[in-house]
């Protein structure tokens, strides 16, 4: 049986070796490369490179190129030079049709490169990887335990830790040979490093400083701040913004302060009517390419105020099978077909240079991680009963720079836990805590304020609140004596249950009231806030009862809302959109 080669796959390049992608030929197919001169009012060379049946190249092998025959393009390329190969894997790389030769480092391997795939097989990418590294291939499991596999490069002296990571050592190792980790029947070629100790020349180098900067959250004058924060070296300045009271807090300013991305560093003027309203609240989305589905992805960024999330599907080919993969990310929204569901983009072509073909794109903001699922025919992401989804850093330098996700078991909870390193340098810990393990948890500051548990998703990155899960009462009972118990409520920071919209349905011209419904010791205080502007004169919140009405719903009214609920534990909140029709 004739086994059938691997090529490049690409169109459009400058040179064949800038190709990342491949394609598996079928067994009457070789490679081929082709070269054509194109222009846009100067001429200038480009190449494709793929798979072609043996029947319609002038030869197997190298040369004999078909000068001068026109392309099948509809502008006006001539194609100056045809030939195929087969003599080995992706030997249309180099050294036909007058392309450059691709000299790799020494030492170095071509090696398949997907970060997620649903099948070990199913991964058409390439990239290079350096004479300390070995191409890999590791099993995995996604958030609901599915298997799926990175393939990429891996240091050699973590390949026996790979080889061991699945008990049976079929998928997951290292090889050392050109595209050998796509076989998940092969165990690992990469034998452990001899251990050998070097000493090596002390040398100094200059790391950027940490800022230290102050962080609070609404205080009424900023020099009442006392507590502080170590901002990244390099890439974060410290910054004071200002937020304006309404009539529910007497008119009066209110301050945040903290660190910022350089990037991002602006004072924000924050605007209210009769409540606080900020401008803009910043979304958070998944974050990743080539993926099988959205709930693969484990990374999250946070998109700035112009910004919404989106997904993207594409189809994409290894030469013998197709299948899909998506995109997912932050997307300017006035690049968007539509803010909502829906309104995909049909046929539309990838900006990649391989044959990828976009077959859905879409952008939401209705939520944090709104493009987890439900948008362009994505499956649906069932999480286990009481389950959430938190953040999950190991060690990280600040509390408000972990962008890993993880799924919380019912019997755990999302925790935020303050330690510190070596030189005594403050460390967080995101992750999950076994909920009898909160009181604990809480109790690692002394302060309280950087290391608590709490139950809502994506919730353990804000260093200001304290727990909101509560330790677990002991009951004791005999079967002779039965104590009455001794009744204690404890004091817990706001949950809220329940957003209450009425009518359902809303038509413009109707009366809308919303009420968002909290538990939480101290009772809560409810607050509202409005996405992107300020709000018309027909809008009333009760000072009593909590509750927002609209009067006569207009099509201005139709935006994004915040329920806030908070007592001096902390706070919660629920974001929602009212839509007239």
């Amino acid at each position: 049986m004739k086994i059938a080669i691997v090529c490049l796959d690409c169109r459009g390049l400058v040179q064949p070796y800038e190709c990342p992608t491949v394609t598996e030929c079928s067994t009457h197919e070789v490679c081929y490369i082709e070269k054509y001169e194109t222009s846009n009012g100067q001429k200038s060379s480009l190449y494709n490179v793929g798979c072609k049946p043996l029947n319609f190249c002038s030869s197997s092998g190298p040369v004999l190129p078909v000068i001068g025959k026109r392309s099948a393009r509809k502008r006006i390329d001539t194609t100056t030079c045809h030939e195929c190969c087969s003599d080995k894997d992706i030997c249309n790389l180099e050294g036909h049709c007058g392309s450059k030769s691709a000299t790799l480092p020494v030492g170095s391997t071509i090696c398949y490169s997907c970060p997620l795939a649903m099948d070990s097989n199913k991964c058409n990418h390439i990239a290079l990887c350096d004479r300390d590294s070995a191409c890999s291939l590791k099993q995995i499991r996604n958030l609901i335990g599915q298997p799926r596999w990175t393939h990429g490069c891996s240091e050699k002296s973590q390949c026996a830790t790979i080889a061991q990571s699945n008990p049976q050592g079929i998928c997951s190792f290292c090889c050392d040979t050109e595209l050998c980790n796509r076989n998940c029947t092969i165990r690992s070629t990469i034998a452990p490093p001899a251990t050998t100790t070097t000493m090596a020349p002390a040398i100094h180098i200059t790391q950027p400083q940490a800022l230290n900067c102050y962080y609070c959250e609404l205080i009424s004058h900023e020099k009442d701040c006392n507590h502080t924060t170590k901002c990244n070296p390099g890439e974060d300045q410290c910054y004071l913004s200002r937020v304006d009271g309404g009539s529910i807090y007497g008119n009066l300013c209110f301050y945040k302060m903290g660190c910022m991305a350089r990037t991002l560093c602006r004072i924000s003027l924050l605007i209210t009517i009769s409540f606080v309203v900020r401008s803009s609240i910043a979304i958070i989305c998944l974050d990743c390419r080539r993926i099988p589905q959205p709930y693969d992805c484990t990374t999250v960024t946070e998109c700035s105020t112009n910004e919404v999330c989106y997904i993207e599907k594409y189809e994409t080919s290894n030469g013998q099978k197709t299948w899909h993969l998506y995109n997912v990310g932050c997307k300017p929204l006035n690049s968007c077909t539509s803010s909502g569901p829906s309104l995909p983009v049909v046929g539309k072509r990838s900006a990649r240079k391989s044959i990828d073909t976009t077959t859905c794109d879409e952008c939401c903001s209705d939520k944090d991680i709104c493009n987890l699922e439900g948008h362009c025919g994505s499956e649906n992401f069932t999480k286990p009963f009481g389950s959430t989804l938190c953040y999950d850093c190991p060690l990280s330098k600040s509390s408000n720079t972990c962008n890993q996700l993880t799924l919380c078991y019912s019997d755990s909870a999302c925790s935020l836990t303050q330690t510190r390193n070596l030189l005594g340098e403050p460390r967080w810990m995101h992750g999950c805590s076994q909920k009898s393990q909160c009181s604990t948890v809480a109790q690692i500051n002394p302060q309280g304020i950087c290391s608590f548990c709490c139950d809502t998703e994506l919730c353990n990155r804000n260093c200001t609140i304290k727990s909101t899960v509560a330790t677990p009462l002991n009951t004791t009972s005999t079967t002779t004596t039965t104590m009455a118990p001794t009744t204690h409520i404890p004091q817990t920071a706001p949950i809220i249950t329940q957003t209450v919209i009425l009518p359902t349905n809303i038509r413009y011209g109707n009366t809308v009231t919303i009420q968002c419904l909290a538990t939480g010791n101290p009772k809560p205080t409810i607050d509202f806030l409005v996405k992107g502007r300020r709000l018309g004169g027909n809008v009333h919140v009760d000072p009593n009862t909590h509750i927002l009405t609209i009067s006569n719903f207009v099509s201005y009214d139709d935006t994004f809302y915040r329920c806030i609920a908070s007592n001096p534990l902390g706070e919660d909140h629920k974001d929602f959109k009212l839509q007239g029709q």
